[in-house]
């Protein structure tokens, strides 16, 4: 039975059995009542009967099918065809209905899970498509593929999340040891400005005492060489010493002899009488004067004798000294030596002193310059409205280093070599990146791969000058240490700027 001719001709079967008795009565009118007609109007009422019955199990579905389609229009997948009796021939599409919206609840019901799952980050959670059929299936695999980059996605999200939060503590870590080591190289800077004053005083108090150990050391040759000549002045009194006793023995033994021959004479002048009284008062007087030659010249014995022990004693002494002196010629050699030494010594540690406060200055103008391009990539993680943007937000003329190099210890040590004005250029190129980055930054620089091109590009600047700088920075130090460091022998040499 056509189902379009059930559905639409419920009216038109009335309208035929409505016309089968019109005919049937009429012929019973005009005929009279014959078997041929009670069969025909009989078996129009069994067929009408019979249609209507059918009629009827195909509405029962077909107004399923109508609420089948209002609940599937409001997005409702719970309704299904029930009662379909087995008899009528749109059960089989009834059952179709029945299958196919079965597989889009398992379907939707399998996204729904599967996605849901997700959400609470359950990935292990993948589609099951036992039963489901087709494009459906099909589909939950396309899921599977979809919750897999999923999960990818995720993992990445994280893992960029804490290399996110890694990076940012290390930025805050380095940023916080830059800080500290600048307070540190400030105050070894200090320190050792204070050292190297220290060190310089006492190479010029070892040079000073230099100076006077070599006064000294000439006063002690001048007195060692008049201890020479007192020594042989000593052995030359002592000479005259012996001459003289030698003299004085030759004037006893005259003073005898006068003595004797006076005692003579006195004796023959008794023997003459009263003609040898006067030749007697001569011979008197001889003998005592004889006496007193010999009496003078044993008193000038005596004093010459005491004379020589003392000549003897100081010649002993003179020559003591002069083996000490001997000895001190070799001490005072040695401990010239020595302070000679230590003076070299002083001269070396100054100049060491002298070479490690240059390098702690450059290094504290070197940590300067780091903390500022960390300050940076800072102000990209917290945003242009941060302090660490505000940090940045400096022209090169008043930033730390830009302070060193006017008014601070690069001025004041540096600013005459040839280095320092070749730092000025990088320097600015450094600061103005730094501003188109911070420009850019303030952009909504997320959106737009331009901006971020940009921000990367004025960052590569700012790395590229700021390592120019560091060599600018070496070689100032090299040209200090050259031309002006303590045992420099090219001071005056440096070219100016």
């Amino acid at each position: 039975m056509n189902s379009f001719f059930l559905f639409n001709g419920k009216n038109s079967v009335l309208w035929l059995l409505a016309i089968q008795i019109f005919l049937t009565i009429e012929s019973l009118i005009t005929q009279g009542i014959e078997l041929a007609h009670i069969i025909s109007i009989f078996i129009a009422f069994i067929i009408v009967f019979l249609f209507f019955k059918q009629s009827n199990r195909e509405l029962h579905i077909i107004k399923s099918m109508f609420k089948l389609a209002n609940s599937i229009e409001k997005g409702k997948l719970e309704y299904r065809i029930t009662h379909i009796d087995p008899k009528s021939e749109l059960g089989p599409i009834a059952w179709n209905f029945n299958e196919a919206l079965d597989q889009i609840e398992a379907y939707m019901r399998e996204v729904n899970t599967c996605f849901q799952s997700a959400e609470n980050k359950e990935f292990y959670r993948k589609a099951q498509v036992m039963g489901i059929k087709g494009d459906f299936s099909a589909g939950l695999e396309k899921v599977d593929v979809s919750l897999g980059m999923m999960e990818q996605n995720h993992f990445n999200t994280v893992r960029d999340e804490l290399f996110s939060q890694l990076g940012q503590m290390k930025t805050e870590n380095l940023l916080n040891s830059l800080h500290r080591t600048q307070d540190d190289l400030s105050r070894i800077a200090n320190e050792m400005e204070q050292v190297e004053g220290i060190t310089k005083h006492s190479s010029d108090i070892s040079s000073a005492s230099q100076a006077s150990l070599g006064k000294v050391i000439d006063q002690l040759t001048q007195i060692i060489t008049k201890i020479d000549s007192m020594k042989e002045s000593s052995l030359e009194l002592s000479q005259s010493s012996k001459e003289i006793t030698d003299v004085t023995s030759l004037i006893t033994k005259i003073a005898d002899q006068t003595n004797l021959l006076a005692l003579n004479a006195a004796i023959e002048a008794a023997r003459a009488g009263e003609h040898g009284r006067g030749f007697a008062v001569v011979a008197d007087e001889v003998r005592t004067l004889a006496e007193n030659t010999k009496s003078a010249t044993a008193k000038i014995n005596a004093t010459i004798e005491k004379f020589t022990h003392a000549t003897e004693i100081i010649v002993q002494d003179t020559e003591n000294m002069a083996s000490m002196t001997d000895d001190s010629k070799v001490a005072i050699g040695e401990f010239e030596k020595n302070i000679s030494e230590v003076a070299k010594i002083s001269l070396e540690t100054y100049s060491k002193v002298n070479i490690t406060q240059m390098i702690s200055e450059i290094s504290l103008a070197k940590v300067q310059q780091m903390i500022f391009v960390q300050q940076g990539y800072r102000a990209v993680e917290t945003g242009v409205d941060s302090e660490a943007a505000d940090a940045v937000k400096v022209d090169h003329m008043h930033c730390d280093v830009g302070i060193w190099l006017q008014s601070g210890k690069g001025a004041q040590n540096y600013q005459h070599l040839a280095a320092y004005a070749e730092l000025e250029y990088p320097h600015e190129v450094v600061h103005k990146c730094m501003d188109l980055a911070m420009h850019y930054l303030a952009q909504t620089w997320q959106m737009d791969r331009d901006i971020q091109a940009q921000i990367i590009d004025n960052f590569k600047a700012v790395e590229a000058n700021s390592l120019l700088m560091n060599e600018k920075f070496d070689l100032l130090l090299e040209q200090k240490q050259k031309f002006e460091g303590a045992t420099s022998n090219e001071a005056g040499d440096v070219d100016l700027f």
